[in-house]
């Protein structure tokens, strides 16, 4: 059976629990990056996160080389780009194009 982890805010986690996922509530940015490095070294294979917490998780996140957990950046209340930079870091990382670049060639 998949496992699939939530690190975030308390209200988000309360509707997530209704999905069979477990929820780790985290207070701040310490508690996020340290919650969500030992959720990399289980056996999980999706561990969500909002937006707003991807910023403290940014340098963590792009060093990784296993595919598994996946991990999905859940848009936050206030839009503040980190999930598509990472996102588009990541593709770059990939395929060796930037994808989201807003240059004109």
């Amino acid at each position: 059976m998949t496992k699939i982890a939530f690190v975030g805010e308390s209200k988000l986690g309360c509707l997530l629990k209704n999905f069979d996922i477990e929820v780790f509530v985290a207070g701040d940015s310490n508690e996020v990056y340290q919650k969500v490095n030992e959720l990399l070294k289980e056996d999980y294979s999706i561990i969500l996160i909002t937006e707003d917490l991807a910023t403290t998780l940014q340098d963590l996140l792009l060093k990784r080389v296993k595919p598994l957990p996946v991990v999905f950046i859940l848009p936050s209340f206030v839009y503040s780009g980190v999930g598509e930079e990472m996102l588009g870091e990541t593709i770059e990382k990939a395929i060796g194009i930037d994808i989201f670049s807003k240059r004109k060639s």
